[in-house]
């Protein structure tokens, strides 16, 4: 079924786009102001209600939160009401969105979300010592401290539920731990392992590193406690179960912290990443049974700021390796990228280079036009230099998508914006004098 996403922006006329046009990575650049997150919408729209696809959104400033709500006002605004595709009324639009399963995650208080919660003790080694921020290189006294405390904390572990062990349980074994290590006396399962006994020879130095290391960590909000009924982020974006209907989840970014964000992003990534190996291989044990995979669209919105050219700390360097990994490999997997940026030069240039399709939107930065003349060997040189008088909502398609000059303009978005603008009619008067 042809997706609805644009029409001529001079008669108005409708251009369908077919789905398999975004089976690749698509990149969306836009200066702000120019409808970027309005169009983004649209397309979600369009893919979750037109194919089986499924969405995850990694959404850094809260646009997307409010994502699963329809906007029964949308129809009834004048300056959008040309701009809809014949037949696309509130009443078909409801039926077909009301069969699309959409969760928010997010640690704010927002209605029907779901908070954001990583297993501690469903982690892996590595997993941990990039949320530690730990080199298991060029760290390795640290790195030995805590796969032995893991190692201790899954042993002593002891519930009938089958979960895992959750964050404040590894946490005291860590602090006994590096009591021993310090000289002092710990349990037996920690003084008769023989890697407890050669870290205890570095003294306290390396005692009070680790416990740094584990100390920062309990300001995280984002563990997952012994009772709670909420899943772990990897359950959510990766489920055991087949999804039988298109789904979308928003991961609110901006209701956490920078080092949480970048743990949660990276334990979504890998659990995602893992699912589509799986399902690939399946796929070929039962080749002659036909492929009944569905592709997962990653949108990542402001990608420059997750995958920059510049990385900050071990942590944010293997989520951009993560990233760059799925805009390397994730064809064949059916990962495809939807990233959004209003700085291409600010972004890693591996990721836009693996981009086949383009939507380009308004943009008045010389160097960032420049930039993505370089990196889209398709785009077109009479493009860039029109890019600079566009107007809000108008974009141009090339790449798989297209090539011509031709202005297009996004059909209105349908759901709810999640971030909000000033109010200029607030701001722009001064406050009353007193009485």
């Amino acid at each position: 079924m042809p997706l609805e996403l644009v029409l001529n922006r001079d008669d108005h006329s409708v251009k369908f786009t077919e789905p398999a046009a975004l089976g690749c990575h698509t990149a969306v650049l836009a200066q702000s102001g120019s409808g970027k997150s309005f169009f983004v919408g649209r397309v979600m729209e369009e893919i979750l209600i037109r194919t089986k696809a499924r969405i995850v959104v990694l959404d850094p400033n809260s646009d997307f939160v409010r994502f699963p709500e329809m906007n029964e006002n949308v129809w009834s605004e004048p300056a959008l009401g040309s701009w809809f595709f014949p037949g696309d009324t509130r009443d078909t639009f409801q039926s077909r969105w009301g069969k699309v399963n959409a969760t928010v995650l997010s640690n704010r208080n927002l209605a029907n979300a779901r908070p954001l919660r990583i297993s501690w003790g469903g982690l892996s080694d590595a997993e941990r010592a990039s949320v530690m921020d730990i080199d298991p290189a060029s760290q390795s006294e640290l790195y030995s401290a805590l796969v032995l405390s893991g190692e201790i904390a899954a042993v002593r572990w002891n519930d009938e539920t089958g979960s895992d062990y959750d964050f404040e349980h590894f946490r005291r074994v860590a602090d006994e731990l590096s009591e021993f290590i310090q000289g002092g006396q710990a349990s037996d399962d920690i003084t008769q392992r023989p890697l407890a006994t050669t870290l205890r020879t570095m003294g306290a130095g390396l005692a009070l590193r680790f416990r740094a290391h584990v100390g920062r960590l309990e300001e995280f909000e984002i563990w997952r406690a012994v009772g709670d009924e909420e899943l772990d982020i990897a359950d959510v974006v990766a489920p055991l179960a087949p999804v039988m209907t298109s789904s979308v989840v928003v991961i609110d970014l901006l209701s956490v912290s920078e080092p949480e964000r970048l743990a949660l992003t990276s334990r979504a990534l890998q659990a995602i990443w893992n699912n589509a190996e799986d399902l690939y291989s399946a796929s070929l044990r039962d080749a002659e049974d036909g492929d009944s995979r569905v592709p997962m669209f990653l949108v990542i919105d402001e990608a420059h700021n997750l995958v920059p050219t510049r990385r900050t700390s071990s942590a944010a360097a293997r989520l951009a390796a993560d990233i760059a990994r799925i805009a390397a490999e994730g064809r064949k997997f059916g990962l495809f990228l939807i990233v959004a940026t209003q700085r291409p030069r600010k972004l890693d240039p591996g990721i836009l280079s693996e981009c086949d399709a383009l939507f380009l939107m308004r943009m008045t930065n010389e160097s960032d036009l420049r930039m993505a003349a370089e990196v889209f060997g398709f785009l077109d040189p009479a493009v860039i230099s029109l890019a600079k008088n566009l107007r809000v909502g108008d974009v141009f398609l090339q790449g798989r998508l297209g090539g011509a000059q031709t202005v297009w303009h996004s059909a209105p978005r349908r759901t709810r914006q999640g971030g909000r603008s000033l109010d200029d009619a607030f701001w722009t008067i001064p406050y009353p004098d007193d009485p």
